[in-house]
């Protein structure tokens, strides 16, 4: 990994998609969310990846379902065959 913010995009021809079930009084609302590529930045602190605000498009779903969602996360350690990936 490089330092800074890096796209992490998705293999040609698909999409980073996600699937959100709500339970309503109404019953299970299924709500599906695509992003075109996520951009996360990279710490040597922890060795980790974090993603904050990513934007998510409803492609289908319920009236229910709001029209684009945020994904914010962190992954550490990141690690390749069992060692820490580091950040030049």
């Amino acid at each position: 990994m490089s330092r800074g913010r890096r796209p992490a995009a998705p293999a040609a021809g698909s999409t980073i998609q996600t699937t959100v079930k709500l339970r309503t009084l109404l019953g299970t609302v299924t709500c599906v969310y695509k992003a075109d590529a996520l951009t996360g930045k990279a710490d040597n602190a922890d060795s980790g990846i974090a993603f904050t605000n990513q934007q998510f498009t409803k492609v289908s779903g319920s009236s229910l379902c709001s029209s684009s969602g945020y994904f914010t996360a962190k992954y550490a350690p990141v690690t390749d065959a069992g060692a820490p990936v580091h950040v030049n």
